[in-house]
């Protein structure tokens, strides 16, 4: 599937399908106090990471974890909204965009990944940050495994299991986002007020195994 909202699109889809493997699951962690409000002076940046604390139809409140405080993020009309919705790998076809990730880095010179997380993207996304565990590109053959190609040309074969976890990125509105979800909030912060262009809603943490470092 292929969707064509491109530049609300683009600069939130490397954060959301990279959140995936860290930043989400530690913004969603529970606190032993109270949310707190921001510090008296403390400037809201441009962009807000955590779990929703409350939403209205012109606010979304963000419990911040870095700061461990609640900022409100004004909506508007034109507030772009993504979220995340669960697939399989059966659904991933030639041609899809993907992000595909493993639990072990990549060794120098690997052409081939063991996937956990497999993110199908509507485009490639113009800032690729540099991810030792995973690869972004185009879908070359996807049956058995994928292939696929990155952009500097490497083409890499990317293992799937029963237990590998598929999502892809579709259009959402406001009603999708519910106190617990977990976002980001991307816009222009007057130091004061950050008034979202784009809101991205990530998937739900799955729970750590007991024995996990």
């Amino acid at each position: 599937m292929k969707l064509s909202l491109k530049t609300a699109f683009i600069a939130g889809l490397s954060l959301l399908a990279l959140s995936q493997f860290t930043a989400y699951a530690q913004a969603q962690a529970p606190t032993p106090n109270a949310p707190a409000a921001p510090a008296p002076g403390a400037e809201v940046p441009n962009r807000v990471n955590g779990a929703v604390s409350a939403v209205t139809a012109t606010t979304i409140t963000i419990h911040d974890r870095r700061t461990d405080s609640d900022i409100p993020v004004a909506v508007t009309p034109d507030t772009v909204y993504l979220k995340t919705v669960t697939g399989s790998v059966t659904e991933i076809a030639a041609g899809d965009i993907v992000m595909a990730g493993g639990r072990e880095e990549l060794a120098a010179g690997a052409t081939s990944l063991d996937a956990a997380r497999i993110n199908i993207l509507p485009e490639l996304p113009k800032v690729n940050r540099p991810n030792t565990r995973g690869i972004i590109g185009t879908v070359v053959t996807a049956t058995p495994s994928l292939t696929v190609k990155t952009a500097d040309g490497t083409t890499y074969t990317v293992n799937t299991t029963a237990a590998t976890q598929v999502t892809s990125v579709v259009p959402g509105t406001l009603t999708d986002v519910v106190v617990g979800s977990f976002v980001q909030a991307e816009g222009k912060s007057d130091g004061t007020t950050l008034t979202a262009k784009r809101v991205t809603l990530l998937p739900a943490r799955r729970p750590r195994p007991q024995n996990a470092q």
